[in-house]
């Protein structure tokens, strides 16, 4: 069945008696009629540009639901639907004259659902409805976005599961669509500037070198990259739109990708990955998430997992950042994950920053996240030398459980819970950025049983640093200083390297152990200056036990002016089983790495008795030839027990008092 073609001269003609007849010669002309044509606009009738003025079609006809429809113009043209049934087969518009417009509160019905601009010049703009009667093919003949093809009309199937494949050029989509058969892209440029722009299917991307324009900022579709090429996903600015971008669905994807398979950049501002991401068969980095070149700010939050996976060298991992020794790339990227899950999927993480620095690390409300990928986390900073590894909510926990490495001969340097920026999503709005500084408060923890390397040290700002490795140094070969608020603690190994050693600064705090009972150790084998280092107003907290457990802080490679103390304070908890009378080692002193051979201190004072043991009287430290210790004092009586005390001894007082009385009476 077609629609048929009324025009004005309709009733001179036998169309009117096609009713009457029957048989074959009816059933023929009606195919004859039916038959594919080319129909082309013409533009003639001078009153209106109705689609539905039959005198603005060559012969006079409105073209069917059969037909393919071609518009051209001499100059800019607005073909307007006013409210009725546009049908064609499929549809072509040549803009070399000038910009075409198709409007009106109509709706276009397309049969094949064919639709391309076949001219490089101007633009064509459908703000009407679209129906599909069939999947199809898309196109624009131009790249450039002033010669785009912007639909903001909504595209619908009647849900019958038709989708579109754009062939290639640039496309806006605005609309609330609903066709349900996916969007194909294979090909140039697409602007989502809708949340329901891709309809409800699946977003597949067969691309090489595609752009994906984003001011929508919720993506439910699933995204597939089917492609041999990197897609680049761009986040953009437009009156409006806060700068986040949810993408609420999977992303996966198989094919063999040369360049690289995925990579996000563009305006500050924030991406949110809601579900996993899966991608194999890369040859190239899988995924980048580029940082801003200028001194902007772009974060990415993960709340699953990512699988990477593929052939070559260097290809199965994240990249975050943007290498250069440009000085003018002062931005920043923050890789962070919302959720305490395990981060370990990929191959690698590369921090490469420019004149910026990049934040990695955990932002969940509570428990704890783990960082792991399999070849570790590489550090790759060209000009300020530095990553920022964060935990953001105090009481979480953010763990590194992977070696995290250096990769130059540049030293480059870790802060731990820096403050660092991001968009303000609740106050930027188009162009208009507002940024805002995050101040992190939580625990990041270094599990990695090797430790790690590089070279450039750490600086603790912020929440606390817990070194929990098993073998050469968890801090990697520089210096750890803990500034005010911050605290160190752990029961692993610190190795400092050359003049540098361990330093708690005025309000900085060592508390070695975990939650549980534990011992730091501090290897100086390496160092030339001192090796930990407590400035005053510094203090100290530890765990006391039962039978004399408690944490402790083992000295290694020890040498005579290797610990320095200020008149420090010394802060208690009871970890369960403090009792009176127990002795507890605070600090041991070796003169080897392995903690054998223990060796005299030279430490005579120190250190000061704070809280925890207010419930002991004469508490003192002792300080050893080759340790420093604690001795708990007597256990003061309860309240309760001194007054039953004396009531008892104010009875028997009273009593011999009568007796003595009744004597001298008698």
């Amino acid at each position: 069945m077609c629609t048929s073609r009324p025009d004005t001269a309709a009733s001179a003609r036998p169309l009117r008696s096609f009713h009457q007849l029957s048989g074959l010669p009816f059933l023929l002309t009606a195919s004859l009629l039916c038959a594919q044509t080319t129909v082309e606009w013409s533009g003639a009738d001078a009153a209106n540009n109705y689609w539905s003025t039959p005198g603005n079609w060559q012969g006079g006809l409105l073209p069917s639901d059969a037909d393919d429809v071609l518009i051209t113009s001499a100059g800019s043209l607005t073909v307007g639907l006013n409210g009725t049934q546009a049908y064609a087969g499929s549809l072509e518009v040549d803009t070399t004259a000038g910009s075409v417009t198709i409007s009106g509160a109509g709706t276009l019905n397309l049969t094949s659902g064919n639709l391309k601009k076949t001219s490089t010049a101007n633009g064509l703009t459908i703000s009407s409805n679209i129906v599909l009667g069939a999947s199809g093919a898309w196109s624009n003949a131009s790249g450039s976005g002033s010669s785009g093809f912007t639909v903001s009309g909504v595209i619908s199937d009647n849900g019958n599961g038709y989708g579109i494949t754009w062939e290639r050029g640039v496309i806006s989509l605005s609309g609330a669509n609903t066709f349900s058969g996916g969007f194909l892209f294979k090909s140039g440029t697409i602007y989502i500037r809708n949340n329901q722009a891709l309809g409800t299917g699946a977003f597949t991307l067969e691309s090489s070198g595609g752009v994906i324009r984003f001011t929508a900022s919720d993506i439910a579709n699933a995204i597939v990259l089917n492609g041999t090429g990197r897609n680049d996903f761009y986040l953009d600015s437009a009156t409006g739109f806060n700068r986040e971008v949810i993408l609420g669905n999977s992303i996966t994807g198989s094919g063999a990708t040369s360049g690289g398979q995925l990579q996000f950049f563009g305006s500050s501002g924030v991406w949110r990955f809601k579900e996993t991401i899966s991608l194999t068969n890369a040859t190239y980095t899988a995924l980048t998430l580029k940082g801003q070149q200028s001194a902007g700010a772009s974060t990415y939050i993960f709340s699953k997992n990512v699988t990477l996976s593929g052939t070559g060298t260097g290809i199965s991992g994240i990249t975050l950042g943007e290498t250069s020794t440009d000085p003018t790339r002062s931005g920043s990227a923050s890789l962070l994950i919302d959720q305490a899950i395990r981060f370990d999927g990929m191959g690698h993480i590369t921090d490469a920053s420019g004149a910026g620095v990049n934040t990695l690390g955990g932002i969940h409300e509570s428990g704890t996240a783990v960082i792991a990928p399999g070849s570790g986390i590489t550090l790759q900073n060209q000009m300020e030398n530095a990553v920022n590894l964060v935990s953001l909510n105090a009481g979480a926990v953010t763990e590194f459980a992977t070696q995290i490495k250096q990769s130059g001969a540049s030293p480059v340097a870790v802060r731990v819970n820096d403050s660092y920026r991001q968009i303000d999503t609740t106050q930027t709005t188009g162009s208009t950025e507002v940024f805002e500084t995050i101040n992190p408060e939580g625990i990041v923890d270094f599990t990695n049983a090797g430790g790690n390397t590089w070279q450039g040290g750490t600086t603790v700002l912020a929440g606390g640093l817990r070194v929990n490795n098993s073998s050469n140094s968890g801090t990697g070969s520089g210096g750890v200083t803990v500034k005010s608020g911050a605290f160190l603690g752990g029961a692993g190994i610190i190795a400092p390297e050359g003049t540098d050693g361990i330093v708690i600064e005025s309000g900085g705090i060592l508390a070695p152990g975990n939650d549980t009972i534990g011992t730091l150790r501090i290897n100086g084998a390496g160092t030339t200056g001192a090796l930990l280092t407590l400035e005053s107003g510094a203090t100290l907290v530890f765990k006391l036990g039962a039978s004399g457990a408690s944490d402790g802080i083992s000295l290694l490679a020890y040498s005579t002016g290797d610990l320095s103390l200020s008149g420090n304070v010394v802060n208690f908890t009871d970890a369960g089983g403090l009792s009176a009378g127990q002795t507890y080692t605070l600090f041991s002193f070796w003169s080897d790495v392995a903690g054998t051979s223990i060796t005299a201190s030279g430490i005579t004072d120190g250190l000061v008795i704070g809280t925890g043991l207010e419930a002991f009287t004469g508490s003192y430290i002792q300080y050893g030839i080759h340790s420093i210790e604690l001795v708990v004092g007597a256990a003061i009586p309860e309240p309760s027990a001194w007054i039953l005390s004396a009531v008892a001894g104010l009875a028997v007082a009273a009593a011999r008092r009568a007796r003595h009385s009744l004597r001298i009476q008698n």
